[in-house]
């Protein structure tokens, strides 16, 4: 029996190799997320006269944060991770708040993701895109990226003009403000190529000021370091998601 040269095996292995990896990339299909920005039941405005839960008189001039390492839960319990995914959302900025995951087929039944900057982004030196030190969410090679910003201006403010300033952040131990969402959808939503889905998410800005410990604007004015402050900001927005609409 005459044997096959084994340069044509060699072709043969690869030519599969290849077709294999572009069956794998057509089988990725566009999930989008899109996010509303509320202040309790009202949509965001930035600029307008705003009153926390606690009562205290709030204008948000200033509101972004970063979602990243998105994955997806399946109705069989498998979950996909999603490397390289790195969002900067920006109230002032709307088409930020639009964007697409590209997720393996199957039956999703929920999306997790995380409010902040994984800590190996923190110390990687220079990054572009979301992760650009321009885009101003960014502090020293030391501390890192801001995770979430909030800005504005409040009557009972005891800083100069009135100034309210949260930016939070911190990876390290004891400083670590990374907070994970996880969204369970109402049912399993089938993602296989057919149709582009979106989910409608909405994200209230008055939860930073309420959760586990309310946030009064004379007492927790500001803070721009990692710390104890920020722990409490982060614990509190990490509930400001909610799953609005399956599209």
């Amino acid at each position: 029996m005459q044997r096959t040269p084994w340069y044509l095996l060699l072709a043969a292995t690869l030519l599969c190799g290849v077709q294999a990896c572009k069956k794998s990339e057509r089988q990725r299909h566009e999930l989008a997320i899109s996010i509303g920005h509320t202040a309790g039941a009202a949509p965001l405005a930035l600029g307008t006269s705003l009153t926390t839960p606690a009562g205290d008189p709030l204008t948000i001039n200033v509101f972004r944060y970063y979602l990243s390492n998105f994955s997806v839960l399946y109705r069989n319990g498998g979950e996909q991770a999603l490397s390289e995914t790195y969002f900067l959302i920006d109230q002032a900025q709307p088409g930020s708040q639009r964007f697409s995951l590209f997720i393996p087929s199957g039956e999703v039944a929920e999306l997790r993701f995380w409010v902040g900057v994984d800590s190996t982004r923190n110390v990687s030196g220079v990054q572009t895109g979301a992760l650009d030190p321009a885009n101003g969410m960014f502090w020293t090679w030391n501390s890192g990226y801001i995770f979430a910003k909030l800005e504005g201006r409040s009557a009972v403010s005891p800083a100069p003009l009135g100034a309210v300033t949260y930016h939070i952040g911190g990876f390290r131990t004891g400083q670590n403000a990374l907070r994970q969402v996880r969204l369970a959808l109402p049912a399993a939503l089938l993602v296989d190529g057919t149709q582009t889905h979106e989910l409608v998410l909405a994200a209230d800005v008055m939860k930073w000021f309420r959760g586990a410990t309310d946030l009064r604007i004379a007492s927790d004015t500001y803070t721009m370091e990692p710390g104890p402050l920020a722990l409490r900001v982060a614990d509190n927005y990490a509930r400001m998601f909610e799953l609005k609409e399956v599209r």
